[in-house]
């Protein structure tokens, strides 16, 4: 053990090496986070998924947290660490994390909740923050198969998010593009998928073809690095009109809420930073829900005087001032700004950084539940008054909010799918099939456009509550509320899975199953 890290998060607890996992191109199963720990949990070249899951090392690395030494955590990528937002143990209401907690658990029942899937590195471009040139091979595809093999396992059952992938092309990858086209929604209602690709073989063509899954995808992550032509070709060497009709293509999937969310990556660098503000209007135009920004990393594609050379977010890199002056440029506080592992460059008054905004419907299970109160309430320095009237406006929210989603479905919903009802009954004793088709087809619209109306009216009401709050804040405070607000913390949440939304499929599709 490193003696010098040895308790020095004493009474904190990270639940990602037990719950979220990535499996690199070599077979390696790590946890997913930003700290990208220093040791593998094993190999799933030479080991079974479950195993691996559960092995001596995947044992000492959660040791590791729950003995507060974090000591295999890379604390130079973790933001968590770094900004102090790991939550104290006492903070944690999840039932699941407070039983790992209580009874040092380091051998878990359940598989992970998440699975990043970054095992085929066949790409349809060479990216010089990733690779020096084609990683596919045949060797490298066949391992690739085993691999895919032992990760598409009965473990699935517990996966509540799939991301595609970190290490190559997913819509390149027969293994990712067959898993997509097989994927049954009955066996999995609860697996939600992101895929996380260069868009540039992401066309109405390629979307149809994936229609066994589209319910499932919910999340599209496109990497761009570049706001113009001539950098995108430095970067990545792909076809940027190309990529504008698909990113055209995508911003239509989630306006008419075919997806949930679309995030564009760029990876800062000497030869871009000084596109950032205009990736930031790059993603207005397309509707982004986030863009976001992290510096680039050698992953062993450079030597090292030519990273230092891109490095620029090193204080040593003499455009370093330049870089750290597009940081605090205004545009950079648009809401849709992620800054991921920029934060620490931010200078400290101009750090409003964060994920999750108020106007989420989750906000009150985070803040009350997963973020915990204590926390919350510690952080913003609350007085008694404050903590009490902020407290009960959150509540209020909450039950708001439930009412909406809850109590409304009943209202909007139940009565006009009553009435078909009545027509699908009739529909089958007459074995009309067509009929009954209608008759679905109308339930499931009325469904879409109960969500339209009910997150509408979710937005104006948090939004509202919101300002409330303010009123209670000093400025110092309201800059904290704001920061911590759009934090996501780390808990089940990172794994996108929402439980109004699932409340709200699950109610919608027993309604619809009862047409049968």
């Amino acid at each position: 053990m490193d003696n010098t890290k040895e308790n020095r998060y004493s009474g904190f607890f990270c639940p990602v090496p037990f719950e979220s996992i990535y499996i690199d191109y070599h077979g390696n199963m790590n946890p997913h986070c930003e700290g990208l720990v220093t040791v593998s949990m094993g190999n799933l070249k030479v080991g079974n998924f479950s195993d691996v899951w559960n092995s001596e090392a995947a044992q000492k690395i959660r040791e590791s947290i729950l003995d507060g030494s974090f000591q295999y955590c890379h604390e130079q990528r973790c933001w968590a660490l770094q900004e102090g937002r790991i939550p104290r143990v006492e903070e944690i209401n999840n039932p699941a994390h407070r039983n790992i907690i209580r009874n040092r658990l380091k051998v878990l029942k359940k598989g992970p909740a998440a699975l990043n899937l970054g095992y085929d590195s066949t790409c349809n471009l060479v990216c010089r923050s990733c690779r020096k040139e084609p990683l596919s091979s045949e060797s490298g595809q066949k391992a690739a198969e085993i691999i895919h093999r032992k990760t598409i396992g009965s473990h699935l059952k517990d996966v509540k998010r799939v991301v595609m992938s970190c290490m190559g092309e997913p819509l390149a990858s027969k293994l990712n593009i067959g898993f997509l086209q097989s994927y049954d929604p009955s066996r999995f209602p609860e697996m939600r998928i992101q895929i996380v690709t260069n868009g540039l073989l992401l066309t109405p063509e390629m979307w149809d073809a994936l229609s066994s899954c589209h319910s499932a995808i919910d999340n599209v992550c496109v990497s761009v690095d570049a706001a113009t032509w001539k950098t995108y070709q430095i970067n990545r060497g792909g076809d940027f009109k190309a990529l504008m009709e698909n990113l055209n293509f995508i911003a239509h999937l989630r306006k008419e809420q075919a997806i949930k969310e679309f995030v564009m990556d760029f990876v800062v660098q000497a030869n871009n930073y000084t596109e950032m503000k205009s990736f930031v209007e790059l993603g207005r135009k397309y509707g982004c829900d986030w863009v976001a920004f992290k510096h680039i990393e050698n992953w062993g594609t450079f030597t090292d005087r030519e990273f230092r050379e891109i490095a620029v977010h090193e204080a040593s890199h003499p455009e370093h001032r330049k870089f750290l002056s597009v940081l605090t440029d205004p545009v950079m506080k648009d809401p849709i700004v992620w800054m991921r592992n920029l934060t620490p460059f931010i200078p400290e008054d101009n750090n409003e950084d964060g994920l999750l905004k108020l106007c989420d419907a989750e906000v009150f299970n985070l803040i009350l539940h997963d973020m915990e109160w204590d926390f919350f309430r510690s952080k913003l320095s609350l007085n008694d008054m404050q903590s009490f009237k902020i407290w009960r406006i959150l509540n209020n929210m909450k039950d708001n909010i439930t009412e909406i989603y809850s109590y409304g479905i009943s209202e909007e919903i139940a009565s006009p799918l009553e009435y078909v009802s009545g027509y699908a009954t009739t529909a089958l004793e007459m074995d009309e099939g067509s009929l009954l088709a209608r008759c679905k087809e109308y339930a499931l619209r009325e469904m879409d456009h109960f969500c339209e109306s009910a997150y509408a009216g979710v937005e104006k009401l948090v939004l509202e509550r919101e300002n409330e709050i303010m009123h209670f804040l000093s400025n110092v405070q309201q800059n904290t509320f704001r920061q911590l607000i759009r934090i996501k913390p780390l808990t089940a949440i990172n794994t996108g899975y929402s439980p109004l939304r699932q409340r709200l499929d699950l109610l919608s599709g027993k309604q619809v199953d009862n047409l049968n």
